[in-house]
């Protein structure tokens, strides 16, 4: 979480790290069990976090780069590549769009 919240912060928006509550853990998927379509697995285990850690209330934004484990069109999610990872124009969008839903 250290890393993470450092890389976040590099060269700017320190004032941010606050923000940067923790990680869901993954929740073992059965893979007997059938379902058809993508389910927003990932979302599900985020809102559990946040109930578990009294914080069901607060706005949230995932990193993640599965879209088809999140409701189509979630406003929840920033989608990353899988290919590269978290880049530096990645925190600056994050940065930025945390910015602007905070005025």
């Amino acid at each position: 979480m250290a890393e993470l919240i450092d890389f976040l912060t590099y060269g700017g928006g320190e004032e941010l790290a606050h923000r940067i509550v923790g990680s869901n853990p993954r929740t073992p998927r059965a893979r007997s069990t059938y379902v058809a379509g993508p389910q927003p697995v990932r979302h599900n285990e985020c809102e559990q976090w946040l109930i578990d850690n009294g914080q069901q209330h607060r706005g949230w934004l995932a990193l993640d780069d599965e879209a088809l484990i999140f409701p189509k069109g979630s406003t929840t999610l920033y989608l990353v590549s899988s290919k590269t990872g978290l880049t530096d124009a990645d925190a600056d969008a994050i940065i930025k769009r945390i910015t602007s839903e905070q005025q």
